[in-house]
């Protein structure tokens, strides 16, 4: 019998597998029917051949026909087809499952096969080889038809429109057929179909009436799975094989489907597109919200077909990677051949495409026939294109040939086309195309042709917002990424765009890059610089190279190198350069493209910073890490040091210009390594090496273009006398600090010198009078700059030369006195700790092999009175000495304080002034001491640490944590609680810290903290 239906669309699946054979418990009350035809070699479930006149439908005595077998079954039962030929037409009109022996492809000496026989060439008909009219069975009994092959219909399955659910198709092939593989009318809904490892082949490839070559005709037929109309949910389409159709593998169209998924299915030589796909869109409740996912197509392998890899139209996700509104495209490969291989590989036809014959796209998500949604019967026609998650896809080979394409018009490929907002596209790998990714905004009905859109009608505009593409990899494209028609820009941060070099990212005359933006007016298309207002990529970051970090499917850039351009287009203007650092991994490499960079950089992670050509920053600020230069850069605005170094060297030197200002560094944060100012302006330079911050001053030069570079150099010398050559009235200078003040730029100007130190019992400074000079070496010997003025106090000052100086290079602090201001020693702070009750333990190193007899160790109460408790001898020269001492002060009182004495080599003391001293040892009564503990644990620690304290405390505590040079690394406020966690920063270096307590409701305390 003919079947026929109206509406000229079909689709089809493809798998195969073979059937068991039933137990004989499922052989009764006709469950259980057999058809066999008149052979019996390779017969699986029965050896009896068939006959519709004498058999039962038992294995003894099978039907001939399925036809037979269908009027004596009832519904729920199964027909097993043995193998063989069968020419009849199927009419499947009762929930009656069919089993075939196995297909053709997967089991050829012994498949089911219906094959009508008609002729590729033949005038089309309506022949069917399966007309389903049943309903379909239930979810946890689904109607199931699998193992065989139909071959040679004008359609091979085909339903009636009427409403269908839960049907497995499995495991069956469906080849030759003159017009559609299946065709599935959905018009009265459709819910819960499967389609398991189909194979569709060849359909509507040879009349010349219906084809002349791939993509060269306008009839609908030639689809390989073709689910149309209706409101469709719950497809699931798995394995198989669609291959050599005319037309799309599988097309789901007209009409609405939501919960869809394609998975693992095989798409080669297709004349069409791989996948077609229309209204995909998630069901939603009474007040709008999504219950289930849109699509979710993955892993699938699509090669070499004549159109799109996957042409995705008037889709509704939520950008989303899961989920319920999620349309999701991931973990696919889409590959084309670029040139028709010679010879040609067994299966490929001579026709095979490798050239476009109109703009092609392995994934185009595109807005296109959203009318035919409701007009099919769907209910996703209210919703807009956009939110589709692209993830993770292999793209490759979409590029048309010079002749057929150029820049400015004709035809091109593409690896991803995109319309509509809230679109995520990451982690994908696209290659040899001719644009890696395009975004567009394509006038309503949209009919040109050769334009640079990606060309296809009947569209509605849409705005593109809150998409992003980041992290792909974009390889030998002509072009990357294009925005065409634009009206604001488009995020795409870290990806791979081909090249770092801006002269092609930029392309000649900033048009035809890497990056490119294409401005649409009336019918004239203008190529706007990627850099100008009108570009509209926000390309900034980028990445440094192709390599992916990635451990599985998908791309994953490296983000230990980025590069930032300051002319790039941006969503937030003025912070690419912090935008690259938020995106930079800790300690990695941070690129700027040559420009001035009028905006605020905030160091909050340790990296370097590079540059090619000359590059200017506006403001820098350093808050706790480390920034190292890697190529010179000037700064215009402000440089604020609050916690951390800045890392320079000769070649790659900041420059402040002369708009610029510093402050003035601390302990924790200066320049480390030279540092330039140009201008005429008196500057501080807020220098410092290794731990050591130590600035150095010059007066106003006269000139504005007058450039002066500064850095500090400790240590400068191992003897403040000898093995140096000292001009009177000099008679030791320092071994401890020294700095090198260079001009550069303009005429030689006259400046006064400025030195400071910051703690004088390091620099061994320890009297604060006019004995203290300027000294500068002159190339032959150190002479005197005089002492124009002190400012500051004995613990942290500085000393001015009394004249200017005209001759620059190694500065240092002098001494005129033998007496005084020895010069000589770099020793770390004193640290105390009460060890045990009345047992305070006193730690100091030395870190140089100056003339040091020893030291005498003074204890006061007050810090008017001072005694001589005990002393130590120098140790033998090692690069670090450590001391310690231990006293047992009067419990009696309820603070001590300590200092130290140099005992020089020549006999003289040298007092170390306040900077040493301890304020808060506390000596608590022994009564107090079991209530009054203060303890860190665990000690040694790696994170962090527990506080515990006493009851009496109240309120807030202060943490401060001390390293062994007497230096402040960390200060914490914590509830004064016990159990309150201190945390160890990363970047804090194993070692012995002092940590000291102070609050309200105990006495302050000092306890040992080692870090590991």
């Amino acid at each position: 019998m003919k079947h026929f239906l109206p509406i000229p669309t079909f689709l089809l699946i493809s798998g195969l597998s073979l059937a068991t054979k039933p137990t004989l418990g499922q052989q009764t009350a006709l469950t259980a029917l057999y058809v066999n035809d008149a052979a019996t070699s390779n017969d699986v479930y029965t050896q009896a051949a068939g006959n519709d006149l004498t058999g039962n439908g038992t294995p003894e005595a099978p039907f001939a026909t399925v036809g037979r077998a269908l009027q004596a079954a009832q519904a729920g039962a199964t027909i097993y087809v043995d193998a063989g030929t069968y020419t009849e037409r199927v009419v499947l009109d009762k929930t009656v499952h069919l089993r075939g022996a196995g297909t053709a492809t997967n089991r050829p000496d012994g498949a089911t096969v219906f094959n009508a026989g008609l002729p590729q060439s033949g005038a089309r008909s309506h022949e069917v080889g399966l007309l389903l009219t049943a309903p379909g069975g239930t979810v946890a009994a689904p109607l199931i038809i699998s193992g065989f092959t139909i071959q040679a219909y004008d359609l091979g399955i085909e339903t009636n429109g009427s409403a269908r659910a839960n049907v497995v198709l499995e495991d069956v092939e469906i080849l030759d057929q003159r017009q559609y593989g299946i065709f599935w009318n959905s018009l009265g809904g459709a819910e819960n179909l499967t389609f398991r490892r189909v194979h569709i082949a060849r359909t509507a490839v040879d009349p010349a009436d219906v084809r002349t070559n791939y993509n060269g005709s306008s009839s609908p037929a030639g689809r390989g799975l073709f689910i149309v109309n209706g409101t469709k949910r719950q497809i699931l389409i798995e394995g198989g094989t669609y291959e050599q159709n005319r037309r799309a593998g599988i097309d789901i169209n007209d009409g609405s489907v939501s919960d869809l998924i394609i998975r693992d299915v095989l798409f080669s030589q297709n004349g069409g597109g791989a996948i077609a796909l229309l209204g995909a869109g998630g069901l939603r409740d009474a007040a709008g919200n999504f219950l289930t996912t849109a699509a979710l197509i993955e892993r699938n392998t699509i090669r070499n077909n004549g159109s799109n890899g996957m042409e995705l139209k008037s889709v509704t996700g939520n950008g989303q990677a899961s989920g319920p509104g999620s349309f999701v495209v991931q973990e696919n490969v889409i590959t084309r051949l670029t040139t028709r291989p010679d010879p040609l590989p067994d299966g490929l036809p001579e026709d095979i495409p490798t050239s476009l014959i109109d703009d092609n796209a392995a994934i185009a998500f595109i807005d296109r026939d959203r009318g035919v949604i409701q007009a099919g019967g769907g209910v996703t026609g209210d919703l807009v294109t956009g939110g589709a998650y692209l993830a993770n896809n292999t793209l490759e080979g979409y590029i048309a040939s010079e002749q057929q394409s150029s820049l400015s018009s004709g035809i091109n490929g593409f690896g991803i086309v995109l319309e509509g907002s809230h679109n995520r596209v990451i982690g994908n790998q696209i290659t040899q195309c001719q644009i890696g990714i395009q975004v567009q905004e394509r006038p309503t009905n949209s009919t040109g042709v050769g334009t640079p859109f990606f060309d296809i009608n009947r569209n509605t505009q849409l705005a593109t917002l809150d998409n992003l593409i980041q992290d792909n990899k974009l390889e030998n494209c002509t072009q990357a990424l294009v925005a065409v028609n634009l009206t604001t820009p488009v995020a795409a941060p870290l990806n791979w765009l081909g090249s770092t070099e801006a002269s092609q990212l930029y392309g000649p005359d900033n048009q035809n890059g890497l990056v490119a933006t294409i401005r649409k007016d009336r019918n004239t298309f203008t190529r706007e610089a990627p850099t100008s207002a009108a570009g509209r990529i926000a390309y900034s970051p980028f990445l440094h190279s192709n390599q992916d970090v990635a451990t599985d499917t998908g791309f994953q850039g490296d983000r230990s190198y980025l590069h930032v351009d300051g002319a790039s287009p941006a969503l937030v203007p003025g912070a690419s350069l912090q935008q690259g650092l938020e995106l930079l991994t800790a300690n990695g490499t941070l690129s700027a493209i040559a420009g001035t960079y009028d905006e605020a950089l905030t160091v909050n992670k340790a990296f370097t910073l590079t540059a090619i050509g000359g590059t200017t920053l506006r403001d820098l600020t350093l808050v706790g890490n480390t920034l190292t230069l890697g190529a010179p850069f000037n700064l215009s605005g402000n440089l604020t040091l609050t916690s951390g170094r800045v890392v320079t060297t000769s070649t790659n030197l900041l420059s402040l210009l002369a708009t610029a200002t510093a402050t003035a560094g601390n302990v924790t944060s200066y320049v480390d390594g030279p540092l330039r100012k140009i201008g005429n302006q008196s500057f501080v330079f807020p220098l410092g090496k290794n731990g050591q911050w130590a600035r150095v001053g010059i007066s106003a030069p006269n000139a504005a273009n007058t450039g002066f570079t500064a850095e500090y150099q400790a240590p400068q010398a191992t003897s403040t006398t000898a093995d140096v050559t000292l001009a009177a009235p000099l008679h030791n200078i320092s071994a401890v600090d020294a700095w090198q003040l260079t001009q550069d730029g303009g005429a030689s100007e006259n400046v006064r010198v400025q030195l400071f130190w910051e703690n004088a019992f390091r620099s061994g400074i320890d009297a604060f009078t006019n004995d203290l000079q300027v000294a500068r070496y002159d190339g032959t010997s150190w002479v005197t700059a005089g002492h124009g003025e002190l400012s500051g106090e004995l613990m942290a000052g500085a000393v001015t030369s009394a004249d200017a100086v005209g001759q620059f290079g190694t500065f240092t602090l002098g001494s005129l006195s033998a007496d005084t201001n020895p010069l000589v020693t770099e020793l770390a702070a004193l640290q105390a700790t009460e060890v045990q009750p009345n047992v305070v333990q006193l730690d100091w190193t030395t870190s140089d092999a100056v003339a040091v007899r020893g030291f005498d160790i003074e204890r006061s109460y007050d810090q008017q009175e001072w005694q001589k408790v005990g002393a130590v001898a120098s140790r033998p020269a090692t690069p670090q000495r450590a001391y310690t001492y231990q006293d047992r002060p009067d419990r009696t009182n309820v603070t001590a304080y300590y200092r130290l004495q140099q005992v020089l080599a020549s006999g003289n003391r040298v007092s170390t002034p306040a900077a040493v001293n301890l304020t808060g040892v506390t000596l608590p009564t022994k009564a107090a001491v079991a209530s009054t503990t203060f303890s860190l644990y665990p000690n040694p620690a790696t994170r962090q640490v527990q506080v515990a304290l006493p009851s009496t405390a109240t309120g807030t505590i202060t943490l401060t944590l001390f390293d062994l040079t007497g230096r402040t690394v960390l200060t914490q406020t914590l509830p004064a609680k016990s159990g309150a966690t201190l945390p160890l920063p990363a970047s804090l270096p194993t070692g012995t810290y002092m940590v000291r307590v102070h609050g309200q409701g105990f006495a302050d305390s000092v306890v040992r903290l080692v870090k590991q």
